[in-house]
C-alpha cells in the first residue's frame, strides 16, 4: 500500500514537472521575440538609456500638451478590445480583456497605457496565467516602477522582469518627452514671456541717471527695485522720477510674437502628439477646419491620433504568448462611430447632417 502511494505521488510530481516544462517552453520559446526568459527590448536604439530634460509633469503643465493627452487617452480608453479568429469574435473571450486584479478597471488600464505610449514610447503590463499558461488578468505597471537598463534588460523594482509575468508594449516612437525637446521648452519660454508682459507691459526700460554724482551699486539697485515695485503697485503703475532721472523705453514685447508665436508653437505640439491642430484650438492659416465640421475633426483624431496608439496595444496583445495561436486582438469601434455620428451637425455649407461612415477610414482601407 505504501509503495502504491509513493508511486502515485511520484507520477503526479513528474506530471507537474512535465507540464511546467511545457509551459516554460510555450512562454519562452514560441512566437514572441519579446519573451525570452528575462524580458528585454529588442530594439536597443528605441528605449535603452533614454534621457530627456523634460519630465512628464513639466510637459503636462503646457496647456496644449495637456489637452492633446486628455483627448487621446480618454478617447482610446473607450475602445473595446475583442479577441477574434478568422475575422470572427471568439467565444468565450479571454478573461484579461475585461478583468484586472489591481485597483483600476480596464478603462483606466487602457487610459494610462496610452499615456505611457504617448510620453515614454512604451508601457508594461503584469499578467497572471493559469496552469496551462493562458493569461487570466493583466494590469498596467506604473511607469516609475520599471526601467530599461543599458543592456536592454527590463527591471521592475530591482529585479529583472520575468517574461511569463510581464508583457512589454512598444509604441510608435520613443515618446514625446524624447522628441519634444525643442517644442516643449519653446512653449515654456513663450509662457514666461507672456507672464512678464502681463506683469510689466513696458518691460524693456532704462532708468537714465543725469546727475553729477555717480551712484553706488546699492543705490542703483534700490532705484531700480523702487521703480519695478511702483510699476506693479496698486496705484496703476504710477511712479516718481526726480530731476536727475529719466525713463527711456527701448521697446516692448511684440504682440505678434506673443499671439502668433504661441499659436505656431501649439501647432507644433499638436503635430508632436499626432492630432489635428484644431483639436487644441490652434488655427492654421488658410485652413477651413473649424467648429462647424466637428465630425471631420473627430475622424482625424481617431484615424491619425488614437488608432495608431491602440494598434500598438492590439498588435502586442495579439501575439502567441498572450492569446492562442491564430487568435488576434482587435478593437470594436462601434461606440466611437456612434459618438462621431452625433458630431455631424448642420453648418452654413450643409443643408442636412452628413451620415457617419459605416467604418473608420483605417478599417475601410484595410479591408480594401
Amino acid at each position: 500500500m505504501q509503495r502504491r502511494i509513493v508511486g502515485a505521488v511520484y507520477v503526479l510530481a513528474m506530471g507537474i514537472f512535465a507540464r511546467w516544462k511545457a509551459l516554460k517552453a510555450m512562454v519562452n520559446d514560441v512566437s514572441s521575440p519579446f519573451t525570452t526568459g528575462v524580458l528585454t527590448e529588442v530594439d536597443s536604439t528605441a528605449l535603452a538609456a533614454l534621457s530627456s530634460d523634460i519630465s512628464r509633469e513639466q510637459a503636462m503643465s503646457i496647456p496644449a500638451v495637456c489637452r492633446a493627452r486628455n483627448l487621446l487617452c480618454t478617447t482610446a480608453a473607450r475602445a473595446i478590445l475583442i479577441a477574434q479568429k478568422d475575422g470572427m469574435p471568439v467565444s468565450p473571450q479571454p478573461q484579461w480583456i475585461n478583468r484586472t486584479d489591481g485597483l483600476l478597471p480596464p478603462y483606466h488600464r487602457m487610459l494610462w497605457t496610452i499615456d505611457d505610449l504617448l510620453f515614454y514610447g512604451s508601457s508594461l503590463w503584469r499578467v497572471t496565467r493559469d496552469f496551462d499558461g493562458h493569461v487570466l488578468t493583466a494590469d498596467r505597471v506604473i511607469r516609475e516602477a520599471w526601467a530599461i537598463g543599458a543592456d536592454d534588460t527590463i527591471t521592475v523594482g530591482d529585479r529583472p522582469a520575468s517574461a511569463d509575468q510581464y508583457v512589454l508594449i512598444p509604441g510608435i516612437h520613443q515618446g514625446i518627452l524624447w522628441h519634444g525637446t525643442n517644442a516643449m521648452p519653446e512653449a515654456n519660454a513663450l509662457a514666461r514671456a507672456v507672464t512678464t508682459a502681463t506683469n510689466t507691459p513696458a518691460a524693456t526700460l532704462e532708468i537714465h541717471y543725469t546727475g553729477d554724482r555717480p551712484l553706488s551699486q546699492d543705490e542703483k539697485q534700490s532705484l531700480t527695485a523702487g521703480w519695478v515695485a511702483a510699476r506693479k503697485g496698486k496705484n496703476g503703475g504710477v511712479a516718481f522720477t526726480s530731476k536727475n532721472t529719466e525713463i527711456k523705453e527701448h521697446g516692448s514685447f511684440a504682440e505678434h510674437l506673443l499671439i502668433e508665436g504661441r499659436n505656431a508653437n501649439a501647432i507644433d505640439l499638436a503635430r508632436l502628439c499626432g492630432i489635428p491642430a484644431s483639436m487644441i484650438d490652434a488655427s492654421i492659416q488658410g485652413s477651413s477646419i473649424n467648429y462647424s465640421n466637428a465630425g471631420l475633426r473627430m475622424a482625424e483624431l481617431l484615424a491619425f491620433g488614437v488608432l495608431p496608439l491602440l494598434a500598438c496595444v492590439t498588435a502586442r496583445m495579439g501575439m502567441d504568448d498572450v492569446v492562442p495561436r491564430g487568435t488576434s486582438i482587435g478593437v470594436d469601434a462601434s461606440e466611437m462611430i456612434e459618438f462621431l455620428s452625433k458630431l455631424n451637425v448642420q453648418d452654413d455649407n450643409t443643408s442636412a447632417p452628413m451620415p457617419a461612415p459605416a467604418q473608420l477610414p483605417t478599417e475601410q482601407k484595410a479591408q480594401e
